[in-house]
């Protein structure tokens, strides 16, 4: 599967996913949440030190997992992050937002979404530090929970490719040789080669 299809693929899933939770709750309810959200991100003049505090202040809210709706807080986490990727897509902590947003939908269990922001940042930030991040992380969403192990395999060779150096390549060699492989069968392989 070339890039400019698996974008597409990425993009459908992710209107797909948008389009069952929204059909999953009160229309008004979301409407109303998903308005104030905006508004709250929107209405203010943002420079990106004072929507870094407003993060900021969301990650400790998340971070405690005693907050009053965590995961309602932890989607609005996931929308700032976002925002100020859009806002400030120049910024050095732009790519570091989309990354951190991957990271909380994973969380979530939101895995097409945390596709998304990973995707996002192996495309458009291509000297980002965490780059090779992104695409491991890319590669083991797709292989332990979604199943789609071709596309797990193309993600690990590219950062295996892209970054032979990097401590994930090793990682990733490793995770291709078991790729697919049931517990059982990844144990038994590991015994054969002792």
């Amino acid at each position: 599967m070339n890039m400019h299809t698996f974008s597409k693929s990425i993009l459908f899933s992710f209107i797909v996913v948008s389009v069952f939770f929204t059909g999953c709750t009160d229309e008004n309810e979301t409407n109303k949440k998903n308005q104030k959200t905006e508004e709250s991100v929107t209405s203010k003049i943002h420079t990106p030190e004072t929507l870094l505090k407003e993060i900021e202040d969301l990650e400790a809210a998340v971070a405690n997992l005693d907050t009053p709706n965590h995961d309602a807080v932890a989607k609005q986490l996931i929308e700032y992050y976002q925002s100020y990727a859009e806002m400030f897509p120049n910024n050095q902590l732009a790519p570091e937002m989309l990354f951190k947003a991957g990271n909380q939908a994973v969380n979530l269990q939101e895995y097409d979404l945390a596709l998304t922001k990973y995707f996002f940042v192996e495309q458009y930030y291509l000297n980002y530090l965490k780059r090779p991040e992104c695409l491991f992380l890319q590669a083991f969403v797709y292989e332990t929970y979604k199943n789609e192990y071709g596309k797990a395999q193309e993600k690990y060779e590219l950062l295996i490719e892209e970054y032979p150096k990097h401590e994930l390549s090793e990682q990733a060699k490793i995770s291709l040789k078991y790729l697919g492989m049931t517990d059982e069968e990844r144990i038994k392989q590991f015994e054969k080669n002792i």
